[in-house]
């Protein structure tokens, strides 16, 4: 770990100043983008300015975890060399929102814990906490598509992940996570931006696939009538704005 290196990627508006005891790695780098780069941007960065390293390592600041996560995951890592992806079990208050099951064009929930070495396919997951062999980003996938600004990122990587990879391992090891897209206290214009941002990553994700697209469509459109009726808020027709 000591040879590892650290990238803090901070996109608020100032500057902050970081003392030299936030971490005990030998190499830390911090960028600062107030301009908000999409993901997808970032980390496709990361991946192509970075050389010899075992995994990348994506942690989000919505993210809290103990501090046996990193041992744990060394411990599985080299338990199962042959594995390209670890995932910690992440949840939301008391609900598992990552991994999920991939069902069509979007995940589902699960409702157990499950732990261990998976099938990879029909499996989704957020990027917070995925621990991905370094190897595999530099050399076989393809990278990240730069037109998925934030939501979509993880759908589109799992995806193209099952393409070359069967399995995959999730820690024994629960994060904490703020899901935005459960937080319905959050301002009503925000709701409106997050929700177009993830329906817009499904069009792009689900581009060549003419019923999914169908599925996604109808999907927004009831979506967007049941928020109209149930908070009694019209302004949730600006949803229907990616049609325009």
């Amino acid at each position: 770990m000591s040879e590892s290196k650290l990238v803090l990627w901070d996109n608020s508006p100032l500057i902050q100043s970081i003392t030299n005891d936030i971490s005990s790695l030998k190499y830390v780098e911090y960028i600062h983008a107030p301009e908000n780069i999409s993901l997808s941007k970032i980390y496709n960065r990361i991946i192509q300015e970075n050389e010899d390293y075992d995994y990348m390592i994506i942690l989000d600041q919505d993210s809290s975890f103990s501090g046996d996560y990193l041992e744990k995951l060394n411990r599985a890592t080299i338990k199962h060399p042959y594995i390209n992806l670890f995932l910690p079990l992440i949840k939301s208050g008391q609900t598992i929102v990552s991994p999920g099951d991939y069902q069509i064009f979007k995940g589902r929930y699960w409702k157990k814990e499950r732990f261990g070495i998976m099938n990879a396919k029909h499996i989704l997951a957020i990027n917070s906490g995925m621990a991905i062999n370094f190897n595999y980003l530099k050399n076989i996938y393809k990278g990240y598509d730069e037109r998925l600004r934030f939501y979509g990122t993880d759908t589109s990587f799992m995806l193209e992940y099952t393409k070359e990879n069967d399995f995959l391992f999730v820690i024994d090891c629960i994060f904490q996570h703020k899901s935005a897209l459960l937080d319905r206290d959050e301002d009503i214009n925000m709701q409106i931006f997050r929700l177009n941002n993830l329906f817009s990553a499904w069009r792009i994700i689900h581009e060549y696939k003419v019923f999914n697209l169908i599925l996604i469509h109808i999907y927004i459109l009831i979506s967007t009538f049941k928020l109209v009726i149930k908070y009694r808020n019209i302004k949730y027709f600006k949803l229907l704005n990616i049609y325009l």
